[in-house]
């Protein structure tokens, strides 16, 4: 397992061993096990997403013929970025024009749903979270004009989480219309208590360092997706 910088996060060594850890005995097997894996490093070392960063990971991903990406993170400092705006919209203009791009060049792109039991199809939203990167104010979201990005971004897989029960997880993002499908992302075990012998209701996932240990999230959830879509390209290696 790759080890990040100090003060760096976990998450993408978990999310990375979620679709290809090898199927070996040890530890945990990923989704699609024998699957090659980029990482294509789109956050700052603080843990923020921007736009510049994003729009190249989209492109990196097109010109190297990367088959499917996993997207489980938002574009900061917003988390939703609205068209009435200018500077919002100029950012969602950007990373949609990218998404696309790798899109039309055989990508297909898949996106975490978000953690804060939104309902992504209602017809309004309060966000408490933004801009996170300075101080944020609670404003009023209208979703018809407002999306998370790159979660929402047309041709975009949309996915949302569950637990071991199989329900929506308590956190996960949720809305009709907006969500294309969900998969496992663990919930609290108190809500979703899994079947024996397991005792934990998270995800078990690779950590840096050549360890494992449990993560619950849509984060988590994205690249069970993300593998299927792995192992439908390498079965059917010439399908659009």
């Amino acid at each position: 397992a790759w080890r990040p910088a100090d003060g760096e996060s976990p998450h993408g060594t978990h999310v990375a061993g979620e679709i290809a850890a090898a199927k070996n005995g040890i530890g945990m097997a990923g989704v699609a096990p024998g699957v090659k894996v980029a990482g294509i490093k789109v956050a700052n070392p603080q843990g923020f997403f921007y736009t510049e960063a994003v729009v190249c990971g989209f492109v990196w991903a097109a010109e190297h013929g990367v088959d499917v990406t996993n997207n489980s993170y938002y574009t900061d400092p917003w988390y939703f970025n609205c068209a009435d705006d200018p500077d919002q919209k100029a950012l969602a203009d950007a990373i949609t024009r990218a998404s696309q791009y790798a899109e039309k060049k055989g990508t297909v792109n898949v996106a975490a749903a978000g953690n804060e039991s939104y309902d992504l199809a209602s017809g309004h939203l309060t966000d408490l979270a933004s801009p996170n990167d300075t101080r944020p104010y609670p404003r009023e979201i209208d979703p018809s004009i407002c999306n998370d990005i790159p979660t929402e971004l047309p041709g975009v897989v949309t996915v949302a989480a569950t637990g071991a029960k199989g329900l929506k997880s308590s956190y996960s993002n949720y809305g009709l219309g907006t969500i294309d499908i969900a998969a496992p992302g663990g919930d609290a075990t108190s809500y979703q208590p899994p079947a024996p012998p397991a005792t934990n209701g998270s995800i078990l996932g690779t950590l840096p360092g050549g360890t494992w240990g449990y993560m619950s999230g849509t984060s988590m959830a994205t690249p069970h997706v993300v593998g299927v879509a792995a192992l439908i390209k390498s079965t059917h290696p010439h399908a659009t």
